[in-house]
């Protein structure tokens, strides 16, 4: 069963929280425009979150990366000639930006919250995607997260 914590007292203690997401604990945390569940990206976590919102595994799962300085996001801009400015002028515009540079790799995503500052500080890419059984409404609060995930993940932070 998740542990709740508000988003003041988890940037608090956000030390604590990155090293629990280095212990591969999964969360369930504000963006901007939803609820999304994560955790530090490697193979292992997207199995676990694919079964726990019920969705193939084949799917794949955005990723937020710490930074525009992320490897794999600068890379992307080189091979298909797109610039850094353009990227951060597109998520001065937008609530949070996902580039998509292949559809064989996960999206690269910067969020417009807070909660990007836990990720540049983890300094890790963080998988993100909805908290909700696959094919149904995203939670816009975490009263609205279904129960069967809620008692799945190990973190939810309330905003």
């Amino acid at each position: 069963m998740a542990q709740i914590i508000s988003f003041s007292d988890f940037m608090q203690q956000k030390d604590f929280f990155v090293e629990e997401a280095i212990k591969e604990k999964i969360f369930i945390y504000p963006t901007d425009t939803i609820y999304g569940i994560g955790a530090v990206a490697n193979e292992e976590n997207i199995l676990k979150i694919s079964q726990i919102k019920k969705r193939e595994i084949k799917k794949l799962i955005s990723i937020i990366v710490p930074d525009f300085n992320y490897s794999s996001l600068v890379e992307g801009c080189k091979k298909y000639h797109i610039s850094q400015d353009v990227l951060q002028e597109q998520l001065a515009k937008y609530h949070g930006v996902t580039w998509i540079f292949s559809e064989n790799e996960p999206g690269m995503r910067i969020l417009k919250h807070d909660f990007q500052q836990f990720v540049k500080v983890l300094n890790l890419p963080f998988l993100t995607t909805s908290v909700n059984l696959s094919g149904n409404i995203p939670a816009t609060s975490i009263d609205t997260v279904e129960k069967s995930i809620f008692e799945q993940v190990d973190y939810c932070i309330d905003a």
